[in-house]
């Protein structure tokens, strides 16, 4: 019986204007105060803010990835470059720039014509033939295998 009372009076309007009016103003409030940080460069104070606390630590930071991303990069290089000067018959495939036929394909409604289609067809075998290298050579160059996943 009291949950009869409940949902009864649970579905009365004041019920409803008690519990949404505060989450509507909170709402309207946040709004207005993101509104207002944007106005007066919330951003930019907030980036000043992190630079001036932090930017040490990022920056130094920044160089530590850089320098481990190039020392891994030409590693791989290294690697690959010895594969191909023991004449393994590692083959990268050249291909073709895709730019403007993805760029086709962006657009809603577009069809690639049969050329375009023709690439595409060419590019996707080139990276087979790839793949099937870089696997084959995972044991000789891991480096340059795993770019593959890359």
């Amino acid at each position: 019986m009291v949950l009869k009372q409940y949902f009864t009076a649970s579905r009365q309007a004041r019920y409803s204007i008690t519990f949404a009016l505060p989450l509507l103003l909170l709402y309207e409030a946040l709004t207005a105060a993101l509104a207002f940080v944007e106005r007066h460069g919330g951003r930019e104070a907030g980036g000043q803010f992190f630079a001036e606390h932090f930017g040490e630590e990022a920056e130094k930071l920044k160089v530590q990835l850089a320098a481990a991303s190039l020392e891994q990069r030409l590693a791989t290089v290294a690697e690959l470059a010895a594969l191909l000067a023991r004449e393994d018959p590692f083959h990268p495939e050249p291909v073709a720039d895709l730019e403007e036929t993805f760029a086709a394909l962006d657009v809603g409604g577009s069809v690639l014509e049969g050329p375009q289609l023709v690439e595409l067809a060419r590019v996707a075998g080139s990276a087979r033939a790839v793949a099937r290298d870089l696997a084959r050579i995972r044991g000789a160059a891991p480096r340059g295998a795993g770019a593959a996943g890359s």
